[in-house]
């Protein structure tokens, strides 16, 4: 039966989309190909070589390319030749070249070399380029069966080592004349993908040109959409010629037609190019670099794919030292279709960047109002939009220029863009256009991203904004009175994202809508209260919307928010800026309460009577009370993305399939046609992995049921906003203004459903605050770590140290400090029972100081609970239970270094049990603890066990303060660090070697050493990835291990995990060894884990080897050969050098039953804690459902 070609391509290629990129063929060129099967697989005949191969879909390319080489172009079969060695100087490539076109058919000179590649694939370029520069062959061809800029191009090569494009390959009697056609505007197509456009103008001329990269690519933009706005679109007119083209014509003498465009470009767009301006190029590269763009129409390349470009352009360092980020375009859209701009509003965003915001909003308006109403003049319509309704400004001159660009490309026109620093009123001075369009004007709609970073201290600056002064109170007190005043006091600096929220408050209309991008400490942080309550004041809280904290990764790890507001009507106005004065008015009253409290209190303590002191304190001072509530309540949306469409490390993260390929969908966009009319059309783009178009969606579900005027005509899907949240990837929810915490904060993370919930379910408890059941405190705030010892008796407590919930008295890196340091640490001791939480770093960890421990002192990176009116083994136990910390992730403060703050410690609530449940919690946390003292206590013994096996006593371990050395040691070495010649590492090795044990190095011992893989893009699910922190005392922590999207078959790289496989630490906490039990093997190592697997014939077994490298014996030989600076690490080939001594098996066997009863016992103490944990969760459960 034969068997239809097609259908052998579907089969080959698996994937349709993957055949579907054969777009370059038409199917007459498809048919020519010599498919068939044999058994069971499909075979292809090559049409030069005249033989069979197997049909893969590189081949599958390479056939296509012959076919059309020969019916299409003419080449005689005679003249091509496939896999050709190629002669590169003395030897040759160590690649073929995949087709070789010849002058002749003796096949001397290459005329056209091809380099071809499976659809999907991007590379060989640069390949195909040393193959024409060997051979000198005047044209080639790069393809991988596509259409497109990404799928084929067209080389020539005008001297060595430069390129230019060409719009097609000659035929086999055509010269490059024939081939260099005038191109029309017609013949230009959209780019669909700028950046690598870019990156190969940079690898081909660029790159070594000396110029400034960004410059002469923004020139060669400039230049060409100046081209494309002035050909005509008439097809057949000779005005539809482009100028932007190379001819065959030598470089010097294209260039006047170049600097021409230039030259007419800069006379009509001065702001965005001076007059004068000049190519930095040289002819030919100035040439090659026009090649690559001559064909694009920039006109009709989607917006965003620019937007990229020039993000890419530009230096990401340049930007992060001024905070300057680029908006991403999701967080963009997201904002406008929100906010819903109208045609008949007027739009800012003064800290502009690129124009983000005014492109995106000129789009939505575009398609959302004026295609509509004008169907035919809405292009003329949009000019006018955007000079009469879209407003920016930025301080920095280079991303104004690129945003007056990119909104002329976006089809505004004249573009009302300034460059100005919004925030100083001097400057508005020095431009009559801005003072008219944006200094003494209102607007309808602000979108901005202002600055991160940087700080204002000019007082004239700062006199303008109310949120640079900040209200305080004065004492004023004499001897028989106490009075406290309201100050306003201005502060010596604010930062700039803090005075641009206070600038666009106050630039909003009446019933002005804002979006703004601020760090989350100005959500959630106490000493950002003011800001908080003077938003309030000025408008109404539409929605929050937090966004991930890979966001602006790789520019910045800042944790943001996207705040809504509505500013209020006039009306409205009057009673909430009341509602501000009050409120510091009963701070007043407040802090007057607890000073004539503590006035009294000390008084009366002198043994007065009340009728003796002073007036004002005769009587119990009256506490003022609650604070005013709002002159108003109203609902707040909240919403916490999940998915960035970022990575760790900054990269997009695409929204892929079950088999991990990346999902597409249809994008519209408009283009021109032929005839030169503006028409839709539908571009295939990757998706992001993002949910902020879901959280737009549901805000405006939400916005509709609030009657929300302005997203009356918003698009809407039909569902509700509780459709929309049930079962979101996304976190939203919705809290009254009357019901915010007591700081007021309106981060969105704080009100996430699933905390609300817990909290209901918390609240028929009847908890009690933490402050009503313990006395709370923390540690020492000064800097001591100078005076750190690693012995001692007085132990130090650190952040680090509350690693598990038992802490352990003789932990290897414990800190202690002398006893003069301690006694002046009084207010910092912790007491046996004290519970501990930690505040930053691993916030919420929890321990309790063992009954058995002497006084400590301890970091205020520690907050300190000592029970008075709860027991102790509860309290620890319920603040490890997810009741617990939910309370303590939830009040996490911050935007960089997210941590607790010690004032919300009281605030936390706790259920008080009875009598009898905490009895029994307790016993189970006392045994909790008696098995991991055992456990450590046996791995303790086993290490001694090993020393006593190598007849060692007394190990040495002191430091001199020098040692000598020979110069034969040194050059074996390779080493003259003086760390490397410590004499305590010789007396290790002397040891060792002096227990008359048989010695062998680990290199002869187990197989080659292997290093794990590098992977930091993390998930919620996925596969175990184990890193350093994760192997520690022997012991491979699988709980806390990150989670990555990878399966370990999908690694290229032969790292997969075996029992009894020895994971070892080479890098940072280098050192740490532990075996790999069953049930650990599917898991992933970092590359900062080096595999260590035995041999068959090795004379050691994993558990004595994994006790001897953590042993202070195998430690010590580990810490002479490390190397680095500050960060240390150990190289495969030093660590293959460490002596490990053989002992007889039976002790061997002995040491690793007793490091198993080791792990058995730890195994039990966490079992026995999780039973704690879960029978208070159980009992808060059943309290619950029995009401």
């Amino acid at each position: 039966m034969k068997v239809n070609t097609n259908d052998l391509l579907d089969r080959i290629f698996g994937d349709q989309k993957v055949k579907y990129r054969l777009d370059l063929f038409d199917q007459q060129e498809k048919k020519r190909l010599q498919l068939f099967e044999q058994g069971k697989k499909i075979r292809i005949r090559c049409m030069v070589r005249d033989r069979d191969f197997i049909a893969k879909p590189e081949e599958i390319v390479r056939q296509l390319v012959l076919i059309r080489l020969h019916y299409t172009f003419g080449y005689p079969i005679a003249h091509l030749n496939v896999e050709v060695s190629i002669k590169m100087g003395s030897g040759y490539a160590k690649k073929l070249a995949d087709i070789v076109v010849y002058r002749a058919p003796h096949k001397i000179t290459p005329y056209i070399i091809v380099e071809v590649k499976k659809p999907g694939r991007k590379d060989g370029r640069e390949q195909l380029h040393s193959y024409m520069n060997a051979t000198g062959a005047p044209f080639g061809m790069w393809t991988n069966g596509s259409t497109g800029m990404q799928g084929v191009s067209y080389e020539l090569r005008t001297e060595p080592n430069l390129y230019a494009g060409l719009p097609r390959l000659p035929a086999v009697d055509e010269s490059l004349d024939d081939v260099l056609e005038p191109i029309r505007k017609k013949d230009l197509k959209p780019a669909d993908d700028l950046i690598a456009l870019v990156k190969q103008m940079q690898e081909e001329v660029l790159a070594n040109a000396g110029v400034n990269v960004f410059e002469e690519v923004f020139k060669l933009f400039f230049v060409k959409l100046w081209d494309e706005e002035n050909a005509s679109d008439l097809p057949d007119d000779d005005s539809s010629i482009c100028r932007f083209r190379i001819t065959a014509d030598e470089p010097e003498q294209q260039v006047p037609r170049f600097k021409q465009l230039l030259d007419e470009a800069c006379d009509s767009y001065s702001d965005i190019f001076p007059v004068g301006t000049e190519f930095d190029l040289s002819p030919e590269a100035l040439m090659v670099a026009a090649s690559v763009l001559e064909r694009v129409r920039l006109t009709d390349t989607d917006l965003e794919l620019v937007d990229l470009t020039f993000e890419y352009l530009m230096s990401p360092e340049s930007k992060g030292d001024k905070g300057q980020y680029f908006t991403p375009r999701q967080v963009i859209r997201m904002a406008v279709k929100m906010l819903n701009p109208h045609m008949d509003e007027t739009v800012l965003d003064p800290a502009c960047g690129p124009c983000g915001f005014p492109i995106q909003t000129l789009l939505h308006v575009r398609d959302h109002e004026l295609r509509r109403k004008w169907p035919t003049a809405w292009r003329t319509r949009i000019q006018t939009y955007g000079q009469r309704h879209l407003f920016a400004s930025d301080f920095d001159k280079r991303v104004v220029r690129v945003g007056k660009f990119m909104m002329r490309l976006a089809g505004d026109g004249r573009t009302n863009v300034y460059r100005m620093n919004s925030l100083d009123q001097r400057e508005w001075k020095r431009d009559q256009a801005f003072q008219r369009d944006i200094a003494t004007n209102q607007f309808d709609i602000i979108m901005t991203n202002p600055l991160f970073a940087g700080t204002i201290r000019h007082p004239q600056i700062l006199n303008n904004y109310d949120l640079a002064f900040n209200e305080t109170r004065r004492q004023s007190k004499t001897k028989d009175e106490l009075t406290f005043i309201r100050e306003r006091k201005q502060q010596s600096r604010r930062t700039r994202d803090v005075l641009f929220l206070d600038f666009c408050l106050n630039k909003l209309t009446p019933s002005g809508r804002m979006a703004i991008v601020l760090p989350q400490g100005h959500f959630n942080n106490i000493s950002a209260e003011q800001t908080r309550r003077y938003i309030m004041s000025r408008a109404r809280i539409l929605a929050v919307v937090g966004l991930h904290v890979n966001a602006f990764k790789p520019h910045t790890g800042t944790k943001t928010s996207v705040l809504f507001v509505q500013k209020w009507a006039r009306k409205e106005a009057a009673a909430w800026r009341t509602w501000y004065d009050d409120l510091y008015e009963h701070d007043r009253q407040v802090a007057a309460f607890a000073a004539l409290s503590k006035w009294r209190e000390k008084e009366l303590a002198k043994k007065k009577t009340p009728t003796s002191l002073p007036t004002q304190i005769q009587q119990e001072p009256q506490h003022p009370g609650d604070p005013p509530c709002p002159p108003g309540d109203y609902p707040i949306f909240f919403a916490t993305s999940q998915r960035s469409g970022r990575d760790n490390s900054g990269k997009y993260d695409w929204l892929k399939d079950d088999n991990g390929n990346i999902q597409t969908a249809q994008k519209m966009v408009l283009v021109h046609d032929e005839q030169g009319q503006t028409v839709e059309a539908t571009r295939e783009t990757n998706v992001l992995n993002t949910d902020l178009d879901e959280i737009a969606d549901a805000f405006i579900a939400w916005g509709k049921e609030q009657n929300l005027h302005f997203l009356t005509d918003s698009p809407y899907n039909g569902r509700s906003f509780s459709e929309h949240v049930v079962g979101a990837n996304f976190d939203a929810s919705t809290i009254s203004i009357n019901e915010l915490e007591r700081t007021r904060r309106i981060d969105s993370e704080y009100y996430r459903a699933r905390f609300i919930e817990l909290e209901a379910q918390l609240d028929k408890l009847n908890p009690q605050s933490l402050a009503a059941v313990c006395h709370i405190t923390d540690g020492n705030h000064f800097a001591i770590s100078d005076h750190f010892q690693e012995q001692g008796d007085y132990r130090y407590l650190r952040g680090k140290d509350l690693n598990s919930f038992f802490l352990e008295q003789a932990e290897e890196d414990a800190a202690f400090i002398p006893k003069s340091v301690f006694d002046g640490l009084t207010s910092s001791y912790m007491y046996p029972l004290d519970v501990l939480v930690s505040i930053v770093g691993t916030v919420g960890s929890v321990g309790i100081i063992p009954p058995d421990w002497p006084v400590v002192a301890g970091s205020c990176k520690l907050a300190v609970l000592r029970a008075n009116e709860i027991n102790p083994y509860y309290l620890a136990a319920f603040l490890s239970s997810k009741y617990g910390q939910f309370q303590t992730q939830r009040n996490m403060r911050g935007a960089v270094q997210m941590g607790l703050i010690l004032d919300d410690f009281p605030h936390l609530r706790v259920p008080k049990p009875e009598p009898e449940f905490e009895r029994k919690i307790t016993e189970l946390v006392k045994t909790a603890y008696k098995s991991s003292f055992e456990s450590k206590q046996l791995y303790r013994e086993a290490e001694q066990l090993l020393l006593d096996a190598l007849n060692i006593q007394i190990l040495n371990l002191s430091e001199e303060l020098y040692n000598e050395s020979t110069l034969l040691e040194a050059l074996s070495a390779g080493r003259i660090d003086p760390d490397y010649y410590r004499p305590r590492y010789y007396r290790v090795l002397e040891a060792i070697r002096n227990s008359k044990i048989p010695v062998k190095t680990l290199g002869e011992l187990i197989h080659p050493i292997r290093n794990g893989f590098d992977f930091r893009d993390y998930s919620d699910e996925g596969t175990p990835y184990i890193r350093v922190g994760d192997v520690k005392n022997g012991r491979i922590d699988m709980e806390n291990a990150a989670k990555v999207p990878l399966s370990v078959l999908e690694i290229k790289k032969d790292v997969n995990l075996r029992t009894d496989d020895v994971l070892f630490t080479r890098k940072g906490t280098f050192g740490q060894a532990a075996v790999v039990q069953r049930g650990q093997e599917n898991c992933i190592i970092s590359s900062e884990i080096m595999l260590l697997r035995l041999q068959q014939t090795a004379s050691v077994i994993p558990d004595y080897l994994s006790l001897f490298l953590n042993s202070v014996l195998g430690y010590q030989q580990v810490e002479r050969k490390v190397h680095g600076i500050g960060y240390y690490s150990i190289s495969q080939g030093d660590l293959a050098t460490v002596e490990i001594p053989i002992i007889s098996n039976p002790e061997q066997k002995r040491i690793a039953q007793i490091v198993s009863d080791s792990f058995a016992a730890e195994r039990e103490a966490k079992n026995l804690l999780a039973h704690a944990k879960q029978k208070v969760e159980d009992l808060i459960t059943y309290n619950i459902s029995n009401g």
